[in-house]
């Protein structure tokens, strides 16, 4: 027999369950969770560029007051150009990944809202069926029981009804936050694209500035005698430099502070004379020697080769050896120098690019950089020496005989 306090208290303790329909917010909007850990690097590796960009805005600026200092000025003008050149890249990058996650959240964007209009549209016909029995649905149900077992029956299905009704509207609760969520990710990563293309265009402006600046400069140390006469004396001042890092490499590497480990028995590269491969392909424009500039009358000794070439362009280890020096040198621009053991050297000047760190061991034909004009007076070009217990001594007989473009 069903009581009527049994009834009440089976009511009153459904009534929680019965009472979740009410309105659906129906303002859902777009969709992506972060991808912040896919560009943290990038991020990064942009304000350590920026933070080099403004160390070497300062030294610019001390460099400049020493007019004097013609190879100085084209050194901090040129370190400023591949800095600038890096964070382009750099953002670059940067808009590229952003732009590849924009794809991937509009996706789910489109995504979620199918999710979501499909759960509505359950809950919708859910609401409409619950609507035409009546407002009190679960009441009539309970009412209708023959006895106590059926009553507790009815009661337990109901119970399970309404929770599947609330489990349905708390999905489409969160389907909404999700879309909304969605929607704030698109909108902030979309304005971070737009910021990253402001600076990219910003940085593109200011690189065609300081290039025209470098072109000017060197128009000047070409055209005027005093210029060009400086520029013997700090060339001469360079080269004395080159020779003193050289001595200090080598005692540095007979003392094995360097790192990076040579063959064991050394590399051989005495052996490998008259075979060694060219750096790069291009045409020699100075060969190794005394070179005389028949304009103002100057002479100035050349430690090796230099070599024009396509800027970008291949340059290549000729022979095994251990990058010792990576770095820029005034005159020389960015370079590298190779030791190839029993006090054999290779440099590799004026590079607009580096791919390799001190310390790395290289392979004969391995790409260590690319051509360039850093600190060149003439260009684009490569600039190769060999030296031998830092002393330079002629390229020309240790290089195989294929011919270059």
């Amino acid at each position: 027999m069903v009581t009527p306090r049994l009834l009440v208290a089976l009511v009153a303790a459904l009534a929680p369950f019965l009472a979740f329909a009410q309105e659906i917010d129906e303002s859902g909007v777009p969709a992506e969770t972060g991808y912040e850990t896919r560009i943290e690097e990038e991020t990064k590796e942009l304000e350590r560029v920026r933070g080099e960009l403004e160390r070497a805005r300062k030294e610019a600026t001390t460099v400049a007051k020493r007019e004097n200092q013609v190879l100085q000025q084209l050194n901090s003008l040129d370190a400023d150009l591949a800095l600038k050149e890096r964070l382009l890249a750099g953002l670059t990058r940067k808009e590229d990944r952003l732009r590849s996650d924009l794809a991937v959240t509009r996706a789910r964007v489109e995504r979620e809202r199918a999710q979501l209009e499909e759960r509505r549209g359950v809950l919708r016909r859910r609401l409409r069926n619950i609507y035409m029995v009546g407002e009190q649905p679960g009441l009539q149900a309970l009412l209708g029981a023959t006895s106590a077992v059926d009553l507790v029956r009815r009661f337990d299905w109901l119970l399970l009804v309404a929770a599947q009704d609330r489990h349905l509207y708390d999905d489409v609760q969160e389907s909404v936050r999700r879309v909304r969520d969605a929607e704030a990710e698109l909108a902030r990563k979309m304005e971070e694209v737009a910021m990253v293309r402001a600076e990219s265009e910003g940085e593109k402006g200011e690189l065609v500035l300081k290039r025209d600046e470098r072109h000017a400069f060197l128009t000047s140390v070409r055209s005027e005698k005093s210029k060009k006469q400086r520029v013997v004396s700090e060339l001469e001042e360079s080269a004395k430099q080159l020779q003193h890092l050289l001595e200090d490499l080598e005692e540095r590497a007979k003392a094995s502070t360097l790192g990076g480990e040579l063959p064991a028995g050394g590399t051989g590269f005495a052996a490998a004379k008259g075979k060694l491969p060219w750096p790069t392909s291009g045409k020699v424009t100075r060969w190794f020697g005394v070179q005389k500039d028949k304009r103002f009358g100057t002479s100035t000794f050349n430690g090796g080769i230099d070599i024009a070439a396509d800027r970008e362009a291949n340059v290549i280890a000729v022979h095994t050896g251990r990058a010792d020096y990576v770095n820029w040198l005034p005159g020389y621009g960015q370079c590298i120098i190779l030791n190839h053991g029993d006090g054999f050297y290779t440099l590799y000047a004026h590079t607009s690019a580096v791919f390799v760190t001190p310390g790395d061991v290289v392979r004969a034909g391995d790409v260590i950089a690319s051509v360039g004009d850093t600190g060149s007076l003439l260009g684009d070009v490569l600039h190769f020496e060999i030296r031998k217990d830092a002393e330079p001594i002629n390229p020309a007989p240790w290089l195989g005989s294929t011919k270059l473009d």
